[in-house]
């Protein structure tokens, strides 16, 4: 017994109300939060409309007349085969004699060139990118939407695509503002970082080199990595000393493990007073007291 054009109720996740999609038409158990990119393709059915291969256009043409649709899809053997439209039926069976002449045919014999059926499970961005990319009449076609054994699961009018992808770009636009606000704000922090560093930069230079005594940045062996000018003038050092110098060289031999030995406990953080015995060996920095800033490398 040949199939006939058969009833078809709405979708469950019915989104089109009078051509508006809805925000509250969108399946209530999603989570809310998801952007259009989440939205689901069930969710988007207009209508299960569906007539089999072996429809008679005089059929069809009923069919369509009963339901406020442009667009049904065209099963065979419980598989999508096309879509069929309102338009180009009533085309052919109001021409002159066309009702006589056409009515026995079959409606697969109408269906439109090139239908655009997506599988359930196409990521959105890609069905968006084929549905917006079609020309003319093709544009306005509604999306056939199937199951991996393409088996009907409903129709998509492009009105739900064209203002799903509305959404779509006014979330990205919203991104891009909220990105753009992120960097903004990090390029704020970091001009004040920068701000602050150049203070406190320009404070310990000042303190540095204005200091009336020695000062000195000192790694863990002694080694001298910046020195101001004053510590320069009491060891007779020069701008145009060549290679790396050492404080602990101007300390005499028996007091300069103890010297070391502070140091290291300085760059441990181990608190531990000077020790008052160390003594520089150069008559010209007897009596000179140096601060001592430690560096770790």
């Amino acid at each position: 017994m040949p199939e006939t054009a058969v009833p078809f109720p709405l979708a469950d996740a019915y989104t089109i109300r009078d051509g508006e999609l809805t925000r509250q038409e969108f399946p209530p158990h999603g989570p809310a939060a998801l952007g259009a990119e989440a939205t689901s393709l069930e969710s988007l059915i207009h209508h299960r409309g569906m007539l089999a291969g072996g429809t008679l256009l005089e059929q069809a043409h009923r069919a369509f007349s009963d339901r406020q649709v442009d667009f049904m899809a065209v099963q065979l053997a419980g598989r999508v085969i096309g879509l069929c439209a309102r338009g180009q039926i009533g085309f052919i069976m109001g021409a002159r004699f066309g009702f006589a002449l056409n009515s026995q045919r079959p409606v697969e014999t109408v269906l439109v060139a090139n239908p655009l059926i997506i599988t359930a499970g196409t990521p959105m961005r890609e069905v968006l990118d084929q549905a917006m990319a079609r020309q003319g009449e093709e544009f306005y076609e509604d999306v056939v939407l199937v199951d991996g054994d393409w088996k009907l699961l409903g129709l998509i009018r492009v009105e739900s695509l064209a203002q799903l992808q509305s959404r779509l770009v006014a979330e990205q636009v919203e991104e891009l503002r909220r990105q753009h606000d992120i960097l903004r704000q990090q390029n704020l922090e970091l001009f004040r970082a920068s701000h602050a560093m150049r203070q406190s930069q320009g404070l310990y230079l000042g303190l540095f080199e204005g200091h009336t005594l020695g000062v000195a940045l000192l790694d863990v062996q002694g080694g001298i990595h910046e020195h101001n000018r004053r510590l320069g003038e009491m060891l007779g050092l020069s701008e145009k000393s060549a290679g790396p110098i050492s404080l602990a060289a101007c300390v005499v031999e028996k007091d300069r493990a103890a010297f070391l030995k502070l140091l290291d406990a300085h760059s441990r953080g181990i608190s531990v007073p000077p020790h008052a015995g160390i003594q520089p060996q150069y008559s010209n920095a007897r009596r000179a007291v140096v601060p001592l800033l430690h560096r770790l490398d």
